[in-house]
Order: structure tokens, then C-alpha cells, then sequence
């Protein structure tokens, strides 16, 4: 038997040479684990099987096998020779760490892709352990297949404010760890860091792609002015909102000074380009305060003249003198001095009087300017002061109707009486009219005469009533105009008042009122007759005297004419259905 090893048993049996056996070895083929062989089932002694590693695995040290004797190998560890492949220790793409392995780092193991701080993905978030060479078992090492797995840096805003009261400037780019320059506006300094660095906003977020520009100690903070200083020259200051930057301070100038200029400091920047600068200054602009003169021709006090100036400068002096009719028991000099203690804009000083006094002379208090009057409305007693000359009741006026009081000696500043001059002031006697109507809506009778203190019946007219006086008299009407010569009629609480109607009413039957005038005597209201009826008269109602002859009835009636409601008469053809309103003939048309 050809490539085979024959054993053979001979027995001896009664001299007989019998062979009792002849068989051929072989060996059981199985495959390796994670392997596989190019022999199938049983094969004879001799026989080589060569092993192939599946996929993953590779040949750790048994390439082939060969069968040496029944079920014997001449090497029997080839079921462990296919040993998995292994990945790298190593990050699996540019700026990027692995974590969190399961199992390891074995074929098909996967572990977390996780981007580095400053970088987001935005593909898979696994990596694989791969054969790099499936067809290759002597490849020890697999590659990790990261699939669409891609960091990528974040940015941060383009446009963008780090820190208030700040802008940027001198960006290197908009990328994690890039940097702008932290300026910080005018009227601020800044005592932090000068950069901000464009961070990261979440580390542990691969999927945020959007960067935080990290300003880190920077702060603008408002710089301040000095609490205790002088604006300019001869000014102090006040009413200093604070000392911040642009806050201001009223500007006032010393007394003997006045400001033409700016009325306030503000609180500025010293140094705009140097945001190390802490301090501002206090800038006045056009603040200017300036020595102030006084008038050179002026009144120092009312009723007054000076004269002998020492000049108009600031406290100099001049002499008071008073004028006609006025005394002075005061200082007889006033002084310049500075009106700008509260005004900064008048640059003229003022005359200060002290206790000069021009004061008027007086006239009596008691006394009687002409016959038949008396006086009234006096101002007061002093000088050029007046007095309303009214003429007794009866009398009228028809020269001046003021007396005023004088200075009886014009040229002595000591002399304190003037006397009362009533000019061409003359009191005549008066009368009233005879024809002349008393009140409105009324008419006079039973007159007794025509003069001072007759009377004159008074009657209402048609639709007034009369609820005061039923007399008026004839009195004097020069108590407050003498140039009248004739009296008037005093009707004293005599009224005419017109009548009234209803305000809710129904004026006739069937009907509602509607665009009203009003509810007086001679009013109209428009008569509407309800659904259903029609007026074949007039159409409004008038407010009239329910009382003609009687001048204390106040109410009136309304009066409707000739207005009636009349029901409509319905006709019927058919569907169509004829109304008579107000004369007129419609159809309705109905279901």
C-alpha cells in the first residue's frame, strides 16, 4: 500500500502461518481556533495541512501540521496559533484622544473618539480596531477606523463685545486659542489682563463648534476725577453729580466775578490712548469767570437819582438822592457789589442800596374831595397814589374821577405830607331814561316817573317766568362809571328764565321723540311713530307756555300740532306684503 505504513500480525497455529491484521494510521483533522485548514475530515500519516487565520487574527508561530502517526501531530499547538490583531495606543485622527475602550484594543473592540479642548466633531463619535491586511497573517497590528470622524477647531464671534466699556482690536484670527486686544473706551482703564483668548466654551461637549472669547481679569472700570479741586480762577464749584467719568460740576465764580463761558466741568479722560490711566481731570471748556463793573448809568433804588460815582467799580460808591415826592430815612449811599452769586451770566455788578428808602410822602387818610362824592378804590395815602372819586347816589361825574396825592414841597427829602388835587372833578345830579327795556324777554308798565328812586312794573314775555323782582327802580349808575349821566333801571333779582318741558315724555300716542334741540321754550323735537303706524301731521312737537298770563308757572307743555299715529293698513298679494307709512306705500317682500 503505497504511501502507507503496513503492520502485520503473524501467528504460528498448528504450523500454519495465518496473518491475522493489516491497517493503515491516520489522523482526525480540526480546525484551529479562529483558523482554519486546507484538510478536510481524516488524513493519512505524512500528510501536511497548512492553516489560514481568519479574518482579525493572525499566525502567532504554527504555519502547517503534518500527520506522523495515528491521531499525532508533529505539532500540536497549532489550535492557539491564531492570535487577534492589536491597535495601536495612539490618538485615531488629528486632535483627537481615545477613552473609554470596551473591550480593549482588539479586533472589532471600539473605543470613544473624544476631540481635544478647542475642537469639535462633527462625524462618528467611535473608532473601530480593523485588519489593515485581511489576506496577510502575518500582520500583528490593525489600524483604528475612525469612519467620518473629524475635529475640527471652534471659532469664536466675529463681531463682539469682551467686557463693557471695552472694544477690541488687533485679532490674530477667530480660532481656539487666538487673541484680540482688550482696549477699553475713553473714560476707562482697564487692570486686568490685556487679551482675551478665544476658549473652548464647553470641553466635555464635542458637538459645540462655537467659542467663547475669555476675557480673563480684564475690567474697565471708570476712571475719576479729583474730589477736592479748583476748575479754573476765582470759581468754586458744586452740585458734582459724582467724579466718575462724564459727570459734571456747576462751575460759580467768587463774587466779584462773572462767567461767560461753559457753566459746568465734566470729568474727562487724561489720557484716551493709556488704559492704565486711572485718573481724569475736570474740563472746564470755556469757563471763564471774570471781574464784574456795575452800570454806569443806572437807578439804584425806585424813585430815586445818583450822583457824585466814586467810579463803577466794585464797591464804589455813589450818592442817593430821591425824587419829587419821596424822602429817604435810609443810607445815602449804595455800594457796587457782585449780583452773580446765583447768576453767572449777568456781568454787570449791581448798585446796593443798603438801607436807602425812597418812601412816599403821604396825604390824609380822612377827607372829602368835593361836594355830593365820596372817596374810593384809594391805592393807598402815599405819593402819586389815587383815589376813585364817586359821586354820591344821584350824581354823576363828568370831570376827572381820580384825586392824587402831591408833595407840598418838592425840593426838602425830609418833608413826609402831600395833599389830595381832584382836578376838574364835579359831582351833577342824574335822571334816568324814558323809554328802555329792564331785562331780556321782558317788557315795563304802571312806570311812576322817570326819576331817581321811580319805579317801573316788569313782565315777562310770552314763554319766561319771572321767579325774582316784579319791580325794577331807577338808580344811580355812576358808582362805578360817573361819565354816565343818566341812571339805569335796577330790575334787582328780576330774571326772565324761559320755560321748560319734559325731558322724558311721549308726545303723542304710539310714538318715541328723537333729535331733541333741547327741552326750552320754542325747542322742537321730531315726532317718530313707532312700527306699525304713520303721522299724517306735523312732525315735531314744540315746547310752548302752558300759562301765558302767569309769570311764575316754569313749566311748559309740548305741543304737537297736528301730529297722529294712525295704525297701517296691510295688504296681502301673493308674497308680497304692502305697509302704509307716513303717507308713503312700500312692499315688503317676506318668505
Amino acid at each position: 500500500m503505497k504511501g502507507q505504513t503496513v503492520f502485520l500480525k503473524i501467528v504460528w497455529l498448528n504450523w500454519f502461518l495465518v496473518v491475522l491484521q493489516c491497517s493503515a494510521e491516520n489522523c482526525t483533522v480540526s480546525s484551529p481556533l479562529h483558523g482554519t485548514t486546507d484538510c478536510i475530515g481524516t488524513v493519512d500519516v505524512g500528510t501536511i495541512c497548512n492553516i489560514t487565520c481568519d479574518d482579525g487574527y493572525f499566525n502567532n508561530s504554527v504555519r502547517s501540521a503534518a500527520c506522523i502517526k495515528q491521531d499525532e501531530w508533529d505539532n500540536n499547538n497549532w489550535n492557539d496559533t491564531c492570535q487577534a490583531i492589536m491597535c495601536p495606543e495612539s490618538s485615531f485622527i488629528a486632535n483627537s484622544q481615545q477613552s473609554t475602550c470596551i473591550p480593549s484594543n482588539s479586533y472589532n473592540d471600539t473605543c470613544d473618539i473624544t476631540c481635544l479642548d478647542g475642537y469639535y466633531n462633527d462625524g462618528y463619535k467611535q473608532a473601530t480596531c480593523k485588519d489593515t491586511n485581511e489576506n496577510n497573517d502575518t500582520n500583528k497590528y490593525g489600524d483604528w477606523n475612525e469612519g467620518s470622524a473629524n475635529c475640527t477647531a471652534i471659532t469664536c464671534p466675529v463681531s463682539f463685545t469682551i467686557i463693557s466699556n471695552s472694544q477690541q482690536s488687533n485679532c490674530t484670527s477667530i480660532s481656539f486659542n487666538d487673541t484680540c486686544d482688550i482696549t477699553c473706551l475713553d473714560g476707562y482703564y482697564n487692570d486686568g489682563d490685556k487679551q482675551a483668548t478665544c476658549t473652548d466654551s464647553n470641553e466635555n461637549n464635542d458637538t459645540n463648534r462655537d467659542g467663547n472669547w475669555d476675557e480673563g481679569s480684564a475690567n474697565c472700570t471708570a476712571i475719576t476725577c479729583p474730589v477736592s479741586f479748583t476748575i479754573i480762577s476765582n470759581s468754586q464749584q458744586s452740585n458734582c453729580t459724582s467724579i466718575s467719568f462724564n459727570d459734571t460740576c456747576d462751575i460759580t465764580c467768587l463774587d466779584g466775578y462773572y462767567n461767560d463761558g461753559d457753566k459746568q466741568a465734566t470729568c474727562t479722560d487724561s489720557n484716551e490712548n493709556n488704559d492704565t490711566n486711572r485718573d481724569g481731570n475736570w474740563h472746564e471748556g470755556s469757563a471763564n469767570c471774570t471781574a464784574i463793573t456795575c452800570p454806569v448809568s443806572f437807578t439804584i433804588i425806585s424813585n430815586s437819582q445818583q450822583s457824585n460815582c466814586t467810579s463803577i467799580s466794585f464797591n464804589d460808591t455813589c450818592d442817593i438822592t430821591c425824587l419829587d415826592g419821596y424822602y429817604n430815612d435810609g443810607d445815602k449811599q449804595p455800594t457796587c457789589t457782585d449780583s452773580n452769586e446765583n447768576n453767572d451770566t449777568n456781568r454787570d455788578g449791581n448798585w446796593d442800596e443798603g438801607s436807602a428808602n425812597c418812601t412816599a410822602i403821604t396825604c390824609p387818610v380822612s377827607f372829602t374831595i368835593i361836594s355830593n362824592s365820596q372817596q374810593s378804590n384809594c391805592t393807598s395815602n402815599n405819593f402819586n397814589d389815587t383815589c376813585d372819586i364817586t359821586c354820591l347816589d344821584g350824581y354823576y361825574n363828568d370831570g376827572d374821577k381820580q384825586a392824587t396825592c402831591t408833595d407840598s414841597i418838592e425840593n426838602n427829602d425830609t418833608n413826609r405830607d402831600g395833599n389830595w388835587d381832584e382836578g376838574s372833578a364835579n359831582c351833577t345830579a342824574i335822571t334816568c331814561p324814558v323809554l328802555f327795556t329792564i331785562i331780556s324777554n321782558s317788557q315795563q308798565s304802571n312806570c311812576t316817573s322817570i326819576s331817581f328812586n321811580d319805579t317801573c312794573d316788569i313782565t315777562c314775555l310770552d314763554g319766561y317766568y319771572n321767579d325774582g323782582d316784579k319791580q325794577a327802580t331807577c338808580t344811580d349808575s355812576n358808582k362805578n362809571n360817573d361819565t354816565n349821566r343818566d341812571g339805569n333801571w335796577h330790575e334787582g333779582s328780576a330774571n326772565c328764565t324761559a320755560i321748560t318741558c319734559p325731558v322724558s315724555f311721549t308726545i303723542i300716542s304710539n310714538s318715541q321723540q328723537s333729535n331733541c334741540t333741547n327741552i326750552s321754550f320754542n325747542d322742537t323735537c321730531d315726532i317718530t311713530c313707532l312700527d306699525g303706524y304713520y303721522n299724517d301731521g306735523d312732525k315735531q312737537a314744540t315746547c310752548t307756555d302752558s300759562n301765558e298770563n302767569n309769570d311764575t308757572n316754569r313749566d311748559g307743555n309740548w305741543d304737537e300740532g297736528s301730529a297722529n299715529c294712525t295704525g297701517t293698513v296691510m295688504l296681502w298679494r301673493g308674497k308680497q306684503k304692502f305697509h302704509k307709512l307716513d303717507t308713503v306705500t312700500r312692499i315688503v317682500f317676506t318668505n
